[in-house]
């Protein structure tokens, strides 16, 4: 069995990375680590992280005050070439600036090596302008089925990573991979910034032919399932703060809940039970304005 040999990414795909926010990189070791928008930037197809990269690499282009214009229409004859025929780059202000081993790094072109006056369009050039292109090279490999079960046809280590961080993998033969759609999956996902919808997403334009067939293709049980798995983790939330109860009147309780409210301290608040639950900043606003207002309406109050 072969291994995969994973080359570091170019110092511009890293600064384009990092521009985006996809990607930290640490000063002191200079370790790279996948920073929260990053994971639901895996999760989009290869297309679409293209395209968020190129528009990243043209606004970085303007900053360099370079011709953005001559850039673009470099592009947009690229995806009217072949793929895999080689063309003989004759302008030699493009060889000189960069752009075409930017270009290769983003995996638009390929070249023998970096000096060659000879580029290859790759797949990802020949689809930047035509959406039908893209249609057409775009084939699915998942397969989502009732039982929260996922069958992924592929070998590629890439997509089965991607797959991992929502999905628990349960074995890998070698053209296929099955996994499960679990709770602590799911809710893992969320935690590093995944949503429900994004992993939706990401199953519907990966699905199999045969998966696409359906209406709807996700399963309506599996994606209302998703979702609620993404709610768990938001509904509750954990705030420091201060407790008031004991309030003498019910009048006493809405004044002193109107404040906290008035002054963004309220953090929840119970009208039946007379208690309100404020932040540690506005605690001090709030017992200051209930020993001036409402010193006759004792309530007592204490730090959770």
């Amino acid at each position: 069995m072969g291994s995969t040999v994973i080359q570091p990414p170019s110092d511009r795909v890293v600064s384009l990375l990092t521009r985006g926010e996809f990607m930290v990189v640490h000063e002191e070791d200079q370790s790279i680590r996948i920073a929260d928008k990053g994971f639901p930037f895996l999760l989009k197809d290869l297309r679409t992280q293209v395209w968020i990269l190129l528009l990243l690499y043209l606004r970085s282009l303007q900053e360099e005050k370079a011709n953005v214009h001559d850039v673009l229409s470099f592009l947009f004859r690229l995806s009217f070439l072949t793929v895999g025929e080689g063309y003989q780059m004759d302008d030699l202000a493009f060889s000189e600036s960069g752009l075409l081993q930017d270009l290769q790094d983003l995996g638009i072109i390929y070249r023998k090596h970096r000096d060659s006056k000879w580029l290859y369009p790759t797949q990802l050039a020949i689809g930047l302008s035509s959406t039908e292109a893209a249609k057409r090279d775009q084939e699915g490999w998942i397969i989502v089925g009732t039982d929260y079960r996922i069958y992924a046809y592929t070998s590629s280590p890439v997509k089965l990573l991607l797959l991992s961080l929502f999905t628990q993998i349960e074995y890998q033969l070698p053209n296929m991979v099955m996994g499960i759609l679990l709770r602590e999956n799911i809710r893992q996902a969320v935690q590093v910034g995944i949503s429900a919808n994004q992993i939706l997403q990401f199953l519907e334009t990966n699905a199999h032919p045969q998966m696409k067939q359906n209406t709807p293709i996700i399963p309506e049980s599996i994606a209302d399932q998703l979702r609620l798995w993404e709610a768990e983790d938001r509904r509750l939330s954990l705030s420091p703060g201060y407790f008031y109860d004991d309030f003498a009147s019910l009048a006493a309780f809405k004044k002193a809940e109107k404040y906290a409210r008035d002054v963004g301290a309220l953090l929840y608040s119970d009208a039946a039970k007379r208690f309100l639950f404020v932040t540690e900043q506005g605690h001090q606003l709030l017992r200051r304005y209930v020993k001036q207002h409402l010193s006759s309406s004792s309530s007592s109050l204490t730090p959770k």
